[in-house]
């Protein structure tokens, strides 16, 4: 996968180790940025594995059901379908979360 892990929070109580890994991380996803746009500006092909949903996110284009079913069909199953039947936000806000979902 080409999504790094959440970075931890600036004020949070992690180590000192944690923030040095995070630095790595950071580091190492430079360098390879670095080096795919040396790829795109030299119009060399990478060999470079990435799910239909990273292309389309670095496209700019919206990843539909279909992109997420392909990439995580467990995933699908069990946390998007579940949702989308008859009555199945309200059994999540009923049955997990125990409040209303609200999106802003």
């Amino acid at each position: 996968s080409l999504l790094p892990r959440p970075l931890a929070a600036r004020g949070s109580a992690g180590t000192s180790a944690d923030s040095e890994s995070d630095m790595d991380v950071l580091r190492k996803l430079a360098a390879a940025g670095r080096f795919v746009a040396l790829a795109v500006i030299m119009k060399q092909p990478v060999a470079l594995p990435m799910s239909t949903i990273t292309c389309k996110y670095l496209l700019g284009e919206s990843v539909g059901l279909l992109d997420v079913l392909r990439l995580d069909p467990d995933f699908y199953r069990h946390r998007v379908q579940s949702v989308l039947q008859e009555g199945g936000l309200e059994r999540l806000e009923a049955g997990l979360l125990g409040e209303p979902l609200t999106f802003m």
